[in-house]
């Protein structure tokens, strides 16, 4: 008597795993592709710059928060990797702070061009309150600079603060009456805010020799540095 042994094998199909960034330019993903069926796919979901993961869906499902999400691949499917815009803490800017701002550049006389003179090394004493504004991503600020307080509203963005236009009044002992303006890029690096920028002045002085005031004017760059000395957090 013989006996016939026939085996049966089940041959599944390959599985095709696919996924897509909501919004688009949020974020990438790894992980997709053609896998066989019951192998381990992980899809990993990166925010883009000024992004952060909200979750994975699948269907209008969530399925985890995580950014990577395993598992089998026995069916085709479609996930989607959710993300949204990075809103700003201005809560890291809030604090006290103290330091000063260094001009270097060039006082200029037109009119009188003997009294013209280099501004390199000028330095303004400069402190801050930062305090939470009307949104998130506004602060309100007051600058106490050599004595005169300076009031204003700052957007934050990321770890930079836009202080705007700052104007400083600058005298000289020789009569010389110059308003500067300062145009800051503020970033904030652990507690301690750096500026830097370009600034211009115009105003008028009366010297000895000159009968009548003469027009001056300002011009040259700056660094400056602000250091937290008190914290407020939320």
């Amino acid at each position: 008597m013989c006996c016939l042994a026939v085996a049966f094998i089940s041959c599944q199909p390959d599985r095709t795993i696919t996924a897509s960034a909501d919004p688009a330019n949020g974020g990438t993903i790894t992980g997709t592709g053609t896998y066989s069926n019951g192998e381990t796919c992980t899809l990993t979901a990166t925010p883009n710059n000024g992004y952060i993961f909200v979750n994975w869906t699948e269907n209008g499902n969530e399925l985890t928060t995580n950014n990577k999400y395993s598992f089998e691949a026995t069916a085709d499917r479609h996930l989607v990797a959710h993300f949204m815009v990075q809103q700003p803490d201005n809560h890291q800017f809030i604090g006290s702070y103290t330091g000063s701002i260094v001009l270097n550049g060039t006082l200029s006389v037109p009119n009188a061009p003997q009294y013209s003179m280099p501004l390199d090394g000028l330095t303004i004493d400069l402190s801050a309150v930062i305090t939470p504004g009307s949104t998130e991503d506004i602060v309100h600020v007051v600058f106490t600079m050599n004595k005169e307080d300076y009031e204003t509203d700052a957007a934050v963005s990321g770890n930079s603060i836009d202080f705007g236009v700052l104007s400083y009044n600058y005298k000289e002992n020789n009569g010389s009456d110059v308003m500067i303006q300062m145009t800051p890029t503020s970033v904030l690096n652990g507690n301690t805010i750096n500026m830097e920028g370009p600034f211009e002045g115009v105003g008028q002085a009366t010297f000895p020799d000159v009968p009548i005031p003469v027009p001056l004017t300002a011009t040259g760059n700056f660094t400056g540095m602000l250091t937290k000395v008190t914290h407020s957090s939320k």
